[in-house]
């Protein structure tokens, strides 16, 4: 990904990188990192379970004849 600025670009295994990154972050990680990250991914996880609800309401709704409906999937 070229289309953004960057300080530094660095070509590696993203994998490797990842787990090195998640390494140091886990080591510097104060209490205070660990709860405010906490509260992030259970706000995250309420978010995406009233998603897929309201998804999965969209998409049993048949709507009108002639009517788009970007919700219903097609086999």
């Amino acid at each position: 990904m070229w289309t953004f600025p960057g300080n530094l670009r660095l070509q590696g295994d993203s994998g490797r990188i990842l787990a090195q990154l998640l390494e140091e972050v886990k080591k510097r990680a104060t209490p205070k990192f660990k709860e405010a990250a906490a509260k992030r991914v259970e706000a995250m996880s309420s978010e995406r379970k009233a998603w897929r609800e309201h998804a999965t309401k969209a998409r049993l709704r048949k709507g009108k004849p002639d009517e788009i409906n970007p919700h219903l999937h097609f086999l």
